[in-house]
């Protein structure tokens, strides 16, 4: 039996995300990464080099939203962590 939630795929090679690409992006971000409540989101290890994230939310995370190990030249921009994007 598999999980309940998806995971989110090693991040293993040089990779840019562009949250900043989504033309409702103002000045909040548009696109969360809402995670199971437990666990690490974005996992960026095994010695990768040149990753940028940028214009990103992640949100229910037990761990870290991006957990970066073993690697250089991560770039992470414009970023939100643990926050709810929809307005109460």
């Amino acid at each position: 039996s598999g999980s309940m939630y998806p995971t989110i795929p090693n991040v293993t090679g040089g990779l840019t995300i562009n949250g900043f690409s989504d033309p409702d992006w103002t000045l909040l971000p548009v696109i969360l990464i809402d995670g199971p409540g437990w666990g690490d989101g974005l996992m960026i290890n095994n010695s990768t080099s040149n990753v940028t994230i940028q214009g990103l939310a992640f949100a229910d995370y037990g761990n870290a939203g991006i957990y970066i190990q073993n690697s250089s030249n991560v770039n992470i921009r414009g970023c939100w962590f643990g926050v709810n994007l929809t307005p109460t």
